[in-house]
């Protein structure tokens, strides 16, 4: 008995020591607690949590609570800069400041716009009606063509052979599209051989027994440089910006102007110039007097010649060199209201243009009788067998007149003898001999000499576009 009694003690202390145990490892659940000091803006509240479980509890800080704030000063926000908005605690008199965000930019005017073409995006311009900022804002491309369709923006593009064909085109009016039609070479063989005829039919009595000059070439020291001898076109152009031109007018940015290039190549097929006339309104084809000038027609023969440059078609080098002929032996100028030797220098220069640009379409009768035309009918008038009359105020060779200012110091030797003298230098080298001569010994210093003022010597409102842009085109 006494030994059952034991057990039952020692069994009672186990499971006693036990539930000791268990206790101090309670996972306590804390209650919702009660709230012993209420938190203020400056100082912590304090919370009595108790476990639902074991009874023991816990005292735990809470946050300060939040200013009581009232706004007392501000400062408004800007698309280009933050506010700041100053608040007062109504409790703790803490004065806190608050950053206002900057606002969006307003893009309500529109400064600019660019409408869409059909292969070019249009664009607006926006700017921000309170700030400097702007916005631009993309239309896609309207990939509407609007082609021209009459024979005068007509272009041959390439031409036939007997086994392939060519191709003539009408371009869009606002890019570089082009609408093709073929061009047989039953239609080529014909149009070449036309071209040639007509080309062999001008008449070029009026100056045909004269001789061509040679200059002189100890007149002037020798020109600092020279062209390359074999190497054309030379003027305004030669073979590697004519690469880049072709490449240039593919792109939608010279749609335009290659088109009115086309458009003013086909607007002559004859370079004969009519009867005189009193002309008492200048115009586009010549100026006031008695002549019968035509400097359009100028601009389509150069046309013409433009279009063999990119294209490589033969016709159009062929008509080019024809109507140079025609209007040389033709053209009259009885009298201008001012400066005629102007007149006759454009044509001077159109004829170089025509020679330089097609000389590769062209045989050594052609080009001895442009120049034979340029020295007898541009130049110089004849009057008799043995006669004739200057035509050009520096003279032929071009000897007077001053280098510093005055009519002298124009284009007739900066831009049309000049020309003359660098297309047929291949042929007749001692007109630049002369003419460049000339250039480089009395032309060339004084304008380094006084370009160094920055400025133009002869004035700009009248001679702007006579005086210096002959200096620019030498």
């Amino acid at each position: 008995m006494k030994k059952i009694k034991i057990l039952v003690l020692a069994l009672t202390l186990v499971l006693l020591t036990v539930a000791l145990i268990s206790c101090g490892k309670c996972s306590h659940e804390w209650n919702e607690g009660v709230a012993t000091k209420e938190a203020t803006c400056t100082e912590n509240g304090i919370m009595n949590y108790t476990c639902t479980k074991c009874g023991e509890t816990k005292r735990v800080a809470t946050d300060p609570a939040p200013h009581t704030n009232t706004e007392i000063s501000s400062t408004g926000s800007t698309c280009t800069s933050t506010g700041e908005r100053v608040l007062l605690c109504s409790v703790c008199d803490t004065v806190t400041t608050e950053e206002i965000p900057a606002r969006d930019h307003i893009f309500s005017v529109r400064v600019s716009s660019t409408s869409a073409t059909c292969s070019l995006p249009g664009k607006n311009v926006y700017k921000c009606a309170t700030c400097t900022a702007t916005k631009e804002e993309t239309t896609p491309a309207t990939d509407i063509h609007d082609y021209h369709d009459t024979a005068e923006y007509m272009m041959i593009k390439t031409v036939p052979t007997e086994t392939t064909r060519g191709e003539k085109v009408l371009r869009c009016k606002t890019c570089a599209l082009e609408r093709v039609q073929p061009y047989l070479y039953s239609e080529y063989t014909a149009d070449l051989k036309l071209a040639e005829q007509k080309l062999k039919g001008v008449d070029l009595s009026s100056y045909s027994g004269k001789s061509i000059s040679s200059l002189s070439t100890s007149a002037y020291k020798d020109p600092l440089k020279y062209p390359t001898k074999g190497e054309h076109p030379r003027l305004l152009i030669n073979t590697t910006t004519l690469n880049e031109l072709k490449a240039a007018i593919l792109k939608p940015e010279y749609a335009e102007f290659f088109n009115e290039v086309i458009r003013v190549a086909n607007g002559y097929d004859s370079g004969l110039l009519g009867e005189v006339q009193k002309v008492t309104s200048a115009s586009s084809k010549g100026p006031v007097g008695e002549h019968n000038l035509d400097e359009e027609l100028y601009d389509c023969l150069m046309a013409k010649a433009f279009l063999y440059l990119v294209t490589g078609v033969k016709t159009y080098a062929i008509d080019a060199v024809r109507m140079t002929k025609e209007f040389i032996s033709t053209i009259v100028i009885e009298s201008t209201a001012y400066d005629p030797e102007r007149n006759w220098g454009y044509a001077m220069y159109a004829a170089a243009i025509v020679y330089d640009w097609c000389y590769y379409a062209m045989d050594d009768t052609d080009r001895a009788d442009i120049v034979r035309g340029i020295e007898w009918r541009l130049c110089k008038t004849i009057k008799t067998a043995t006669t004739f009359k200057q035509n050009m105020e520096i003279g032929f060779p071009p000897s007077t007149q001053g280098a510093v200012c005055g009519h002298g110091s124009e284009r007739q030797l900066l831009r049309d003898y000049l020309s003359v003298a660098l297309a047929i230098y291949d042929e007749y080298p001692t007109w630049y001999e002369y003419i460049g001569g000339r250039f480089y010994q009395d032309f060339v210093p004084v304008r380094n000499e006084f370009y160094k003022a920055g400025m133009y010597p002869q004035g700009l409102s009248v001679y702007i576009n006579i005086r210096f842009t002959s200096d620019v085109w030498s």
